[in-house]
């Protein structure tokens, strides 16, 4: 668009004019960030969640928690997932001492997990999709390659 001398106003007019109409045709940004993808989409596999008493997993899960630290590093890593399992712990009732130590011992470990855990958007979604705290999480198992089981301290929320 040009403008001669005496009719620049008309032209600095016209261009706000046409640039107010075109932002009017553009979605508002926060309607944009307000549809986030589902976690599964992101995650790229569905996400199943499960309670149980950590007798019932007593042997995977105080394993899963002493490799607390080396498994942080293959989440850092991680960059597909077929499967992730959520496993809450009903701590309720008679501590499992074993268990207890076995957190006790590896709470530095635990703590590179969840860092990585939030460092990673797969698994920070997989988790905050149902309302799982990172703080919660104290072991991470890798089944296979690319399945992935999460064991977390609580009861899933909601309940």
């Amino acid at each position: 668009m040009t403008c001669r001398k005496p009719s620049r106003a008309r032209c600095t007019g016209a261009a706000v004019a046409a640039l107010l109409a075109a932002l009017a045709a553009a979605p508002p940004a926060a309607a944009q960030m307000a549809e986030e993808p589902p976690a599964e989409t992101i995650v790229g596999s569905e996400i199943e969640t499960k309670t149980a008493r950590p007798a019932a997993e007593r042997a995977d899960l105080i394993a899963a928690v002493a490799e607390a630290e080396a498994v942080a590093n293959s989440v850092r890593k991680a960059f597909s997932l077929d499967q992730v399992e959520i496993v809450f712990l009903d701590m309720s009732g008679k501590a499992d001492l074993d268990l207890q130590q076995a957190l006790s011992d590896s709470e530095a470990g635990i703590e590179a997990l969840r860092r990585a855990i939030e460092g990673n958007a797969m698994f920070y979604h997989a988790v905050d999709s149902r309302g799982l705290a990172v703080d919660d999480i104290v072991a991470v198992s890798f089944l296979d390659r690319n399945h992935v089981r999460i064991y977390a301290t609580g009861a899933p929320p909601g309940e």
